[in-house]
């Protein structure tokens, strides 16, 4: 293209960049965006999201933290896709604080997090046992009017089994159906496996499954 006298611009470099990331080769990624910085061409938000967005993938934080910091440092700010991408990245990890302050930072700053925000969030709390936690983001999640997936569902179920609270566990799964939503082959194969409540071995093959 050079040859031809057209000089790549940042938008065209972001999009090679993000395929280079959709593409898992996160090295050629940043040395496309090295390249593009020798040029004298800023990433922009798109820039910054498709890098994030492959560090994350990785559950790289440390190097998220400082690519984040320099986004800010060129007043590039944050879109949802950034936000969604730590987020959901902070969950996988098990630091569901963190996410929630991230996500607390996100609406302040006018963007509303979608239903995969809160059900990483969900997935996050239910994974740690916390289910009141958990279930406070599930209200939080309605109360805006976002429709909770079979995901969202599925995670509170596992982690009330997990607390041993089958009760709790088979009343989701009654609202989840109220909804209108199809339990997915993992979970209805749990709940057989723990249909039969005075049956300790059906019980624990149910845990075990999670």
């Amino acid at each position: 293209m050079i040859k031809r006298g057209y000089v790549p611009d940042v938008v065209l470099y972001s999009i090679i960049i993000d395929g280079f990331v959709k593409a898992l080769k996160l090295q050629d990624a940043f040395r496309l965006c090295n390249k593009m910085l020798g040029e004298g061409i800023k990433p922009n938000i798109f820039t910054y999201a498709s890098l994030i967005n492959g560090l994350c993938h990785d559950d790289r934080l440390p190097e998220v933290f400082e690519l984040w910091k320099h986004m800010i440092g060129e007043e590039v700010e944050p879109d949802r896709i950034v936000y969604t991408s730590v987020i959901a990245c902070y969950c996988r990890r098990s630091n569901t604080e963190a996410a929630w302050e991230l996500l607390r930072e996100m609406e302040r700053r006018g963007l509303s997090p979608d239903a995969f925000v809160y059900t990483c969030l969900i997935d996050g709390f239910s994974k740690m046992l916390a289910m009141e936690d958990a279930c406070r983001m599930m209200e939080e999640m309605e109360n805006k009017k976002l429709k909770p997936t079979v995901v969202t569902y599925t995670a509170l179920i596992v982690g009330y089994f997990k607390t041993g609270d089958e009760k709790q566990a088979k009343m989701v799964y009654k609202s989840m159906l109220q909804a209108g939503i199809t339990p997915d082959a993992k979970l209805s194969c749990i709940l057989d496996l723990s249909n039969d409540e005075g049956d300790s071995k059906h019980s624990h093959k149910a845990k075990d499954a999670f």
